[in-house]
């Protein structure tokens, strides 16, 4: 059930799509302003955008339909340890992150987020920063992480190395995309139909035990070639060839949401071009670190990695302009 509705001095209301989550959950939190009179205003006369934060990570609020109601979506990484983290909802331009990973380079650092574009900024408005007008709180909930051991060939093995500086921000940069449009409507489609060979959330170990990582989307079993489709519409925000992720496509759906296809045997999309749910994007191949043909589908809301199949059943939030 949703938390309790709270209503404050501005009379905003703030509610949340569940009390407690799990690593790898989308957390919708919802905001209204019963006193909205029909203006731009957000809340008590307040013109600057809305930002949600969740453990310190602060995501840009968008409009949710009718006037004085915003939404924002947050993802709880694959990391996350167990225990309540705080969510603040407030007003004001700046976007600070720090991640609710146990590790990270920006831990403890607030900055500017420059994910928030002037697009960004000019869908929810601008003005002059508020204070949080509304504090609560979620539970992290503990899970005990699946483990994959794998070991491969030395002629393999550096595929497990870091991606080059400049690819490795372009990669990030496409997955962190924020683009004040959004094109996802109703529950996303698979990309392919086959078998869940492995599950998000696997902890992988790798020749035993030199590198681990978090398998962040689900890899799916299909014959080569088969077509891979976009799971919603969206624009193209990276193709190319990226280390263990072999030949890639990423979607951005708006608003934070990113589409992920990895392994892929061919790109049939350039970058910058507009797709539609359902059009054919690539096909399925085994390059990068693979084994064996399939497709890797990632699903990333404001840059963390969530459960894919929790967005075939339904979208965090239904209502939009």
């Amino acid at each position: 059930m949703p938390l309790p509705t709270a209503l404050l001095a501005v009379a905003l209301q703030v509610q949340l799509s569940t009390p407690a989550a799990k690593p790898g959950d989308t957390i919708a939190v919802t905001i209204r302003d019963p006193a909205h009179d029909g203006g731009a205003d957000i809340g008590s006369g307040h013109t600057a955008p809305m930002v949600s934060s969740l453990g310190g990570v602060s995501v840009p609020c968008y409009p949710a339909g009718p006037p004085g109601a915003w939404y924002a979506i947050h993802g709880v990484p694959v990391s996350a340890p167990a225990g309540r983290r705080d969510i603040t909802v407030g007003a004001g331009g700046i976007v600070l992150r720090t991640p609710l990973e146990r590790s990270g380079s920006d831990v403890g650092v607030l900055r500017t987020d420059s994910r928030v574009t002037p697009d960004v900024l000019s869908s929810v408005g601008s003005g002059t920063a508020a204070p949080e007008v509304w504090q609560g709180g979620i539970e992290i909930l503990p899970v005990a992480p699946e483990e994959q051991r794998l070991t491969f060939v030395k002629k393999r093995r550096y595929l497990t190395d870091r991606l080059p500086r400049k690819k490795d921000r372009a990669l990030k940069a496409a997955l962190r995309s924020e683009t004040g449009v959004r094109r996802w409507r109703d529950a996303f489609l698979w990309p392919v139909h086959g078998r869940t060979v492995a599950n998000f959330g696997v902890k992988r170990v790798y020749n035993l035990g030199l590198r681990e990582s978090w398998h962040k989307g689900l890899d799916l079993s299909v014959p080569w070639g088969t077509p891979v489709v976009a799971a919603a519409s969206g624009t193209v925000a990276l193709t190319g060839t990226y280390g263990a992720n072999g030949r890639i496509v990423v979607l951005d759906h708006g608003h934070g949401v990113v589409t992920f296809y990895g392994h892929l045997s061919r790109i049939v999309v350039e970058r910058g071009r507009s797709v539609s749910a359902g059009q054919v994007v690539g096909r399925v191949g085994s390059t990068g670190l693979s084994t064996a043909p399939h497709l890797h589908w990632g699903v990333y809301v404001h840059g963390v990695a969530v459960r894919p199949d929790d967005w075939t059943i339904r979208v965090p939030v239904g209502t939009v302009p």
